[in-house]
């Protein structure tokens, strides 16, 4: 078994050092991993002879972080993937992810994450909680596999795992885990945890026709256009009280 993870990252800093050591603490040292750095950044060449298990894959234009996604699992040699931004790191928690993903032959195993300074994110064992509360993507390992016949939408900019863990959840053949431990870090300062993907919550009616039976896809759209109608409540007030002083 080979575990690929895929890290797009704009630049090289001092955080892909703390993710890359981190790795190497908590992924089982009998276990066989590579690290695919999707860059345009020349400089990451300078730490592959420190890293050997680092292979790069060059971008010669961004297009995205699920572009970038995508072209790491195209090239990705593993039986299970993981997905970690630079400024991410692992926690002992991760060694039970992929120890529970492996041994219980899952498709997809799925932790909680540290979310900046001192928030634990849970990630949801709910169908219908997960339609507006997304897992993160660093705590799931998935199998391969999974991605043989579905990629990242590269249209949606923030929220294309979203529409991957939709997708995956309501399959009833995928076999799967949720579990409380704590398996990586992240800093809750990029753009997923202050934006909104619009073109994908537009979409979110389409996905409950395609996965839901009929009582739930009723009660996903029902809640959508809730928010959706408090949103733009929102939206308008805040217009009126800019525009009134």
């Amino acid at each position: 078994m080979k575990l690929s993870i895929i890290c797009p990252i704009l630049k090289l800093t001092n955080d892909l050092h703390l993710l890359l050591h981190s790795l190497r603490c908590f992924i089982p040292k009998d276990y066989d991993y590579e690290v695919l750095i999707v860059t345009t950044d020349s400089d990451c060449s300078i730490i592959q002879s420190e890293y050997p298990e680092i292979r790069i894959i060059w971008e010669e234009i961004p297009r995205g972080v699920y572009a970038a996604m995508n072209m790491g699992i195209g090239q990705s040699k593993g039986d299970y993937l993981y997905f970690s931004g630079q400024d991410d790191h692992v926690l002992s928690g991760f060694t039970k992810l992929l120890e529970t993903c492996i041994e219980l032959e899952l498709d997809y195993c799925v932790g909680s994450v540290f979310w900046g300074d001192s928030k634990i994110f849970y990630s949801t064992r709910s169908k219908y909680v997960l339609w507006f509360n997304n897992w993160c993507h660093q705590a799931i390992v998935y199998r391969r596999s999974l991605f043989d016949e579905q990629k990242y939408n590269e249209n949606y900019r923030i929220q294309a795992d979203h529409a991957i863990n939709l997708c995956l959840r309501h399959n009833s053949k995928h076999r799967v885990k949720i579990i409380r431990s704590a398996v990586a870090w992240f800093s809750g300062a990029g753009l997923s945890s202050s934006n909104k993907d619009y073109i994908f919550w537009a979409d979110v009616p389409r996905f409950a026709t395609l996965y839901c039976r009929p009582i739930e896809r009723s009660i996903v759209k029902f809640l959508h256009y809730l928010i959706s109608s408090y949103s733009k409540m929102k939206n308008r007030n805040n217009i009126n009280r800019i525009t009134n002083k």
